[in-house]
């Protein structure tokens, strides 16, 4: 419980800091020019009722001390399962037990004057997607929220554009096999055929010996 406020109090403490210091400093300016810091989302395929891991990434980044983004998704289709940080941004922030849309993801370096430069995957969401959700595709949008960047001991703003991607999702079949299953089947059917054939063998053989014998009278 102890654990539990002070991850809430520390939490809070760094969105206030982020939200009162990043207005104040230097010109967004500063910014990287001509390639827009951004998010991008992995597109994936998904069968109902199974589970997806979807990536969350950036790219263009200017470099940050604190950023926060809100992830969207369809409830009606999704439910998010597990959040994983990929470490690729420093002092990440744990997120809220409840996973609904919007969805924050939070990190926040407070401690340094030095900005992370990294570009590439920064969380992997697990979604499983319902069993009755509807065929066809779904919309994942990472949205920014707030972003910081260090200038000596100032901070100014840094602007990430929107993310997203389609999750396709496809229904299940109602009547798969496992691969046992299959060479088991594909075995029997075999059988079955050989099978057959020896009967035909026979039954053609006795069918000869009876016309021969019949032949044989005459």
């Amino acid at each position: 419980m102890f654990d539990d406020m002070k991850k809430i109090a520390f939490f809070l403490a760094a969105v206030l800091m982020v939200s009162l210091l990043c207005p104040f400093a230097v010109s967004a300016e500063q910014q990287t020019e001509g390639l827009v810091p951004s998010y991008i989302v992995s597109s994936e395929d998904g069968t109902q009722g199974d589970k997806v891991t979807v990536k969350i990434g950036i790219r263009n980044n200017p470099g940050v001390i604190a950023l926060e983004c809100l992830i969207f998704f369809d409830e009606e289709a999704l439910e998010l399962v597990s959040v994983k940080d990929t470490k690729l941004l420093n002092e990440w922030v744990e997120p809220a037990a409840e996973k609904t849309s919007p969805y924050a993801l939070f990190w926040v370096d407070a401690l340094t004057t030095e900005n992370n430069e990294a570009n590439g995957v920064i969380a992997e969401l697990v979604f499983k997607v319902k069993k009755d959700a509807h065929a066809g595709q779904t919309e994942i949008r990472v949205e920014p929220y707030d972003a910081c960047a260090a200038d000596g001991m100032d901070l100014y703003d840094v602007a990430f554009e929107e993310g997203s991607a389609m999750l396709n999702i496809t229904p299940r079949s109602t009547f798969a096999l496992s691969s046992t299953a299959i060479v088991i089947l594909c075995s029997v059917i075999a059988v079955v055929v050989c099978l057959a054939l020896v009967i035909a063998v026979v039954f053609l053989q006795k069918k000869k010996k009876k016309a021969s014998a019949a032949e044989g009278k005459e």
